[in-house]
């Protein structure tokens, strides 16, 4: 298994399992990497100055942002097995100010998705510590939704998360989105869901963590605090994390739920609680997650145990993290 971290000075790939990495490249100096994503032996990598492609696991990277027309990446998304060609790869990108771009060919073109620059503009998106107009935090992907085959064509949905805008979703693969209201707080940071119940999907804001049942139309907050990651068992979905914080990437500490949401304990061993941070994001690696806090640091536990072990790579702060096949 390689993990590829994403820092204030470049991106590094380890490749190992559990605690024991040993260090393959250390790549992209000078760029400040806060995106990534990986599928199969391709590697994304979003700056703060544009987006890098990698076709050989890490070991060489170029720029990949022909047609790109906003450089701020801020979240990726990528999936194979494209109807037509299952050699290529669609791939998402949200920015900063909000936007997302989609690419049918693997990078080699881009197209900006023209429904969600009128919802900014009509909905006056924003960022607290930015002049930019919000931006696109994350996605998550619903893998094939399709109401009755009978009645209407499988859909490809996605969902975006924007801050300070709420929640977007797509039935056609990114081409169109529009907004989902029902009651989810609008300051949205990250964004998951499970293929095999594409209408479930869970929001963590800054108003707390919201479930929806319907696709997004209707939304019920199940666990209250600033909270900027959630994650869902690959194996359970009714098992999941959340990551909230008293204060904004402050005394934070980490929950769990085993019923989806309905109930939730503390799972915060191995970490001193309240945190002096706060969790920006939970990554599945194998039987191990892995859980980036606000400060930059990375911490390790097995699924089902849940105690916290430090991963410290001798690395910058980490800002982004993706898992790939060794």
């Amino acid at each position: 298994m390689d993990i590829y971290l994403g820092t204030d000075d470049g991106l590094a790939v380890f490749r190992g399992e559990k605690e024991e990495w040993r260090p393959l490249y250390i790549r992209l100096k000078g760029q400040h990497v806060t995106a990534l994503a990986v599928s199969g032996a391709q590697a994304w990598a979003g700056t703060t100055d544009g987006l890098w492609r990698s076709r050989d696991r890490g070991a060489t990277w170029s720029p990949a942002e022909s047609g790109l027309g906003v450089r701020h990446v801020r979240a990726l998304a990528t999936c194979p097995h494209l109807p037509d060609d299952p050699g290529i790869d669609r791939v998402w990108v949200g920015t900063e100010p909000a936007a997302v771009w989609l690419s049918p060919d693997g990078g080699e073109s881009w197209h900006e998705a023209p429904d969600v620059a009128r919802l900014r503009q009509v909905h006056d998106w924003s960022l607290p510590y930015s002049p930019a107009a919000g931006c696109v935090r994350g996605f998550a992907l619903g893998a094939d939704a399709a109401p009755d085959p009978e009645t209407a064509p499988s859909m490809d949905r996605i969902y975006a998360a924007v801050e300070v805008g709420g929640v977007l979703r797509s039935d056609d693969a990114g081409a169109t989105w529009r907004l989902l209201a029902g009651g989810v707080h609008e300051d949205v940071h990250d964004l998951v869901t499970y293929s095999a119940l594409p209408d479930s999907v869970y929001a963590a804001t800054g108003g707390g963590c919201y479930r929806s049942r319907d696709g997004g139309l209707t939304w019920e907050r199940i666990a209250e605090g600033y909270t900027r990651a959630v994650w869902l068992d690959p194996d359970r979905p009714e098992t999941m994390l959340v990551g909230p914080a008293r204060y904004v990437g402050a005394l934070g500490r980490v929950e769990r739920s085993t019923d989806g949401g309905d109930t939730w304990a503390l799972a915060s061993d191995g970490f001193k609680v309240p945190m002096s941070d706060m969790i920006e994001r939970f990554v599945s690696a194998g039987s191990h997650v892995l859980a980036l806090t606000s400060d930059g640091a990375l911490y390790t536990a097995r699924r089902g145990i849940w105690m916290w072990h430090p991963l410290d790579l001798g690395l910058s702060p980490v800002r982004a993290v993706a898992v790939g096949e060794g």
